[in-house]
């Protein structure tokens, strides 16, 4: 019966000093640096201006860089490119005329004057350069017509005036988001100028003119605003070292105490 009790005894201080061992070594294994992940972006902003008094077609172009990714600060793990801009598209029309009704004519006369402006463009965005092959391209296209006319009715032998004006525009914004397209994050570290931005607008004439204006035409395109900015956001992992700790933990203390109490428990039963 002692025996048995004995051995019983044994192997339940085995279990227990096998435990605590492995409780000192938990508490004695450093705790894995965990990444945190960062963001950082830079912003570029862009403007055509605008051109006022335009009757003609008009090509302009602009660039915008960006800087790449400073692998000093960690190790990319995400990027993405925002583009937002706003358009505004618009026309001026200001006509006059004068006429004098023959003493011959039957009654009266009729007099009708008109003016218009019409004119439509083209925006292009285009990632022209960076570490990849291919470029990237995004349009969009807008339109805006402004007209007027007046009509007379003159007696006969009298003289009168006509005329008409007007403005008139159209606004939309322009926006796009380039994310997860054929990239490789390497391709986007770099230093300064890594991401070139090609910025086009293309501003057609149509027709530009007036009817019986013998007094004065003015047809243009007097609002051709067109600003945005483009960013570029950065999301890496910046590794945290562990800190040295001076102190034992709870799990180390735990773990010599019943270390102590279960050898000097079977001390005394041996």
């Amino acid at each position: 019966m002692y025996i048995i009790f004995y051995n019983t005894c044994m192997k339940s201080k085995s279990i227990l000093i096998i435990l605590s061992l492995t409780m000192i070594m938990m508490a004695l294994i450093p705790t894995q640096a965990k990444a945190s992940l960062i963001y950082t972006q830079e912003t570029s902003e862009f403007s055509f201006g605008n051109t006022k008094n335009l009757n003609s077609d008009l090509n302009t172009q602009k660039f915008v860089f960006l800087s790449g990714f400073d692998s000093n600060l960690g190790t990319l793990a995400s990027v993405s490119i925002d583009f937002t801009s706003f358009w505004v598209l618009g026309g001026s029309v200001n006509v006059s005329n004068h006429y004098n009704c023959p003493r011959d004519t039957f009654l009266w006369c009729k007099l009708t004057t008109s003016g218009s402006a019409e004119f439509s463009q083209a925006l292009y965005m285009e990632l022209v350069s960076h570490n990849a092959t291919g470029n990237y391209t995004f349009e969009t296209s807008g339109y805006n017509k402004t007209e007027c006319f007046d009509t007379e009715y003159i007696n006969k032998g009298n003289n009168a005036s006509t005329g008409c004006s007007k403005t008139s525009g159209s606004a939309r914004t322009f926006s796009q988001k380039i994310i997860d397209y054929d990239f490789e994050l390497t391709d986007f570290i770099g230093g300064d100028n890594t991401l070139e931005f090609s910025l086009y607008r293309e501003i057609s004439k149509i027709y530009s003119g007036c009817t019986n204006g013998n007094r004065m035409c003015n047809t243009f395109s007097n609002q051709n605003k067109w600003a945005g900015a483009i960013s570029v956001t950065y999301g890496y992992e910046e590794i945290t070292l562990p800190t040295s700790v001076s102190e034992p933990s709870s799990l180390a203390i735990l773990a010599f105490a019943l270390l102590g109490f279960t050898s000097r428990r079977f001390k005394r039963l041996s």
